[in-house]
């Protein structure tokens, strides 16, 4: 029987990931005839397209990759879509720990610093 596709999913290695990771997003529908799949993408640099425009590739995954992933299944009878998120994890920028670590290292060394000022 003759049908527009339906029963599209998408399935993804990471739903978040670090600079220079690998993403794999897959996208399944089935319909008669079986439907054409393309993609609307965050970005489109360094991607990999495979098994007929069902599966992207992002070997080495950057910031501008963060985003919505859609992929759109049509054929002659119809069109249907599905998305799916995939969030960059930028690094942690934690500038408290820091300051810590150096006002305790500028303590250490005043104490040792008066300290031998004081036994000459």
């Amino acid at each position: 029987m003759l049908s527009r596709p339906f029963n599209i999913n998408l399935t993804s290695s990471v739903t978040s990931y670090k600079a220079g990771s690998s993403i794999t997003v897959r996208c399944h529908a089935d319909g008669k005839p079986f439907p054409e799949f393309t993609w609307v993408l965050p970005s489109v640099d360094n991607v990999e397209f495979s098994d007929y425009n069902r599966t992207v590739t992002i070997h080495s995954a950057q910031s501008p990759n963060n985003g919505t992933y859609q992929c759109r299944a049509q054929n002659t009878y119809g069109k249907t879509s599905a998305h799916i998120d995939i969030l960059y994890e930028g690094k942690s920028r934690n500038w408290v720990t820091t300051v810590v670590v150096v006002v305790v290292l500028v303590l250490v060394a005043s104490v040792f610093g008066i300290c031998y000022l004081c036994r000459k």
